[in-house]
Parts: C-alpha cells; structure tokens; sequence
C-alpha cells in the first residue's frame, strides 16, 4: 500500500508539472505559432501574386520585343533566358 502512496504523490507532482508545462506553453509559444501561420499564408499571396506578375512581364516582352522564352533567335534584342516558377 506504501507503494501506491508513494506512486500517487510522484503522478500528482509530474501532473502539477506539466500543468504549468503546458500554462507556459499556451501563454509564449501558441502566439507564436499563429504568427508563423499566418506568416505561411502571407507568404503564399505573395509568391502567387509574384508569379502572376512574372508571366505578365513574359507576355509583355513577347508583345514588345517579339520575345521567345524557349529559344533565342538570330537578331533578339533580349538574351536573357526565361524562368517560370512552379
């Protein structure tokens, strides 16, 4: 029975423990962690928004300079090689 007791009052102090573990958590880290997601979501606007503006400034030099991104062509103005992210 001595056992048992002894058993109990360690649970009760590991369960005192991590109530205060996960207190802490819940005040610094939880913030934190809905700052990164959203950071994430941002961050995916902006690449979205940046490839749309790549593939326009692609179309606008094929409309301008008669720009080939596959190839290049004896007489192109541009030399450059196109990038189109995924």
């Amino acid at each position: 029975m001595e056992t048992l007791k002894i058993q109990q009052s360690a649970l009760a102090r590991r369960n005192k423990a991590n109530k205060r573990w996960l207190a802490w958590f819940d005040k610094e880290v939880e913030p934190q962690l809905k700052r990164f997601d959203n950071l994430k979501s941002d961050l995916g606007t902006l690449y979205e928004t940046a490839k749309a503006k790549h593939q326009s400034g692609i179309q606008l030099l094929r409309k301008e300079f008669n720009y080939h991104p596959e190839f290049k062509r004896p007489g192109d103005v541009i030399t450059g090689v196109s990038f189109t992210p995924k």
